[in-house]
């Protein structure tokens, strides 16, 4: 089909492929659209991310826009900025230009790469594992990451968990919120607080929402007596030197008069 307008190419623009773009973050794409008339005309256009070589209105629009006048047979190559959407799934993406005439261009190979805009990174308590007694304080240690160009305030909540499946539903130690710079982690020892019952052991939870937890490694956290604390301790004291040899002598064998040295004569004038 012959289109008055074709969409020639699209790409994202920069020496990175695939450009790394954190959910709400712009980012440039390179368009070329060329005017198949004589005379000169504009068309609007939209650019999509997609997740597999097709791209249709499905797909997710990045931007919208139209061309300025294009001269007849001329090509109109433009860098227009574009914003991930903040609820798009991270994930390898196609660069698509879709014009109202059905005539569409995509890039080669998934050009973006979607990554979410707060990472957890690191949940652990320190000297793990530890007891703690019932509605007892203990320190966990916590690390988030913001991927995004802005600064953020990422609200989270540390819990226990039965298993390595961090949910809402598990038991909330603390609550807290953290302000990081752009492409900024955050790292800090957070003062948590057991529940009124035994239990355990547990998954340490990092959570803000249900699409963004980390859990711990191992189960590191048990509430209730240490197993292995030692109960009592008893001393025995240890004889000195001195009274071992006060001891040793008295255990020897006493000397009778007959193994004593006569005494010598004194001599008189």
């Amino acid at each position: 089909m012959a289109y008055a307008f074709l969409a020639q190419a699209v790409a994202p623009s920069g020496s990175q492929v695939p450009a790394v773009v954190a959910q709400g973050d712009a980012f440039g794409v390179s368009r070329s659209i060329k005017n198949n008339l004589s005379a000169a005309g504009s068309t609007n256009f939209s650019i999509y991310l997609s997740t597999d070589a097709t791209i249709d209105t499905s797909d997710t629009q990045v931007i919208s826009g139209s061309t300025s006048s294009i001269s007849g047979g001329a090509t109109d190559t433009l860098t227009v900025t574009c914003t991930a959407p903040q609820n798009i799934a991270p994930g390898a993406y196609y660069v698509g230009l879709l014009l109202p005439n059905g005539s569409s261009a995509r890039s080669s190979v998934p050009a973006v790469t979607i990554v979410d805009d707060v990472q957890l990174v690191a949940v652990s308590a320190p000297g793990a594992p530890v007891y703690v007694a019932v509605s007892g304080t203990f320190p966990v240690s916590r690390t988030i990451s913001n991927a995004s160009a802005s600064s953020k305030t990422v609200n989270f909540q540390i819990l226990l968990s039965t298993d390595n499946t961090i949910a809402a539903g598990d038991t909330v130690v603390f609550t807290g919120s953290a302000v990081i710079p752009a492409r900024s982690s955050s790292t800090l020892s957070e003062s948590c607080t057991a529940p009124g019952s035994t239990g355990g052991p547990y998954f340490l939870g990092l959570y803000v929402d249900a699409a963004t937890w980390l859990a711990s490694a191992n189960a590191e956290v048990t509430v209730g007596s240490n197993p292995f604390a030692a109960t009592s301790v008893s001393v025995v004291a240890r004889r000195s030197a001195s009274c071992r040899a006060r001891r040793s002598r008295s255990r020897a064998p006493s000397r009778t008069t007959a193994h004593l040295r006569p005494l010598r004569p004194s001599h008189s004038t």
